[in-house]
C-alpha cells in the first residue's frame, strides 16, 4: 500500500470514527477544488523554500471556519510531511473507500446524447438489481459510439453501442460467415 492509499485510509477512519465521513469529504472536495483553479494558491503550498510553518499559518487563516479541525489537521499533516501535492490522488481514494462504505458503485455510462432524468433512474434501479449496489451513474457523452450505449462498472463492460455492432458485421463478412 502506497502513501495515498495509508492517507485516504487513516483519514476516512478519523471521519468514521467522529461520525463525520461526508463533511470531510465535501472539505477535501472543496480544498482540491481550490487547488486546482487557484494556480497562486497551489504554487504556494508547494513552493520548496516556503517554510511549513508559513503554510500552515496561511490555511488555518485562510480555511479555519470553513473546514473542520479534523480537515485542518490532516492538511497541517500532510504539509509537514510534503504531501500536500497528492491531496487530489487522496481525495480519489477516500472516495472509493466512501463509495464502498456506502455500497455505491461508479457506473460510466457512454452514450451520444444526454440521458434524462427519468432514463438514469431506471439505468440505475436496473443497475442496482444486475450487481447488487447502489450504482452511481456518470453520463458521459461519446459521440463516437454512434448510438446506443457503454456501461462501464469497473472491470465490467457492456457494450450496447452500434459501433460495437458495426465492428461485429465488419468482422463477420471480413470472415467469410455471411457469403
Amino acid at each position: 500500500m502506497g502513501a495515498v492509499e495509508t492517507y485516504a485510509e487513516a483519514l476516512f477512519s478519523v471521519a468514521k470514527e467522529k461520525g463525520r465521513i461526508e463533511e470531510i469529504l465535501y472539505e477535501l472536495q472543496d480544498i482540491c477544488q481550490l487547488m486546482d483553479t487557484v494556480k497562486d494558491f497551489r504554487l504556494f503550498l508547494n513552493h520548496p523554500l516556503i517554510s511549513v510553518y508559513v503554510k500552515k499559518a496561511v490555511v488555518k487563516s485562510v480555511f479555519s471556519i470553513q473546514i473542520s479541525q479534523e480537515m485542518q489537521n490532516f492538511i497541517f499533516f500532510t504539509i509537514e510531511r510534503n504531501r500536500q501535492n497528492s491531496l487530489k490522488q487522496i481525495l480519489g481514494k477516500y472516495s472509493d473507500l466512501y463509495r464502498k462504505f456506502k455500497n455505491e458503485r461508479c457506473a460510466k455510462v457512454y452514450t451520444v446524447v444526454a440521458l434524462s432524468d427519468k432514463e438514469k433512474a431506471v439505468l440505475k434501479d436496473k443497475l442496482d438489481t444486475m450487481f447488487d449496489t447502489n450504482a452511481v451513474i456518470e453520463n458521459i457523452i461519446d459521440k463516437t459510439i454512434l448510438g446506443g450505449i457503454i456501461i462501464r462498472m469497473g472491470f465490467e463492460v457492456i457494450d450496447g453501442s452500434y459501433r460495437s455492432d458495426l465492428e461485429k458485421i465488419k468482422t463477420a463478412v471480413l470472415q467469410g460467415e455471411y457469403i
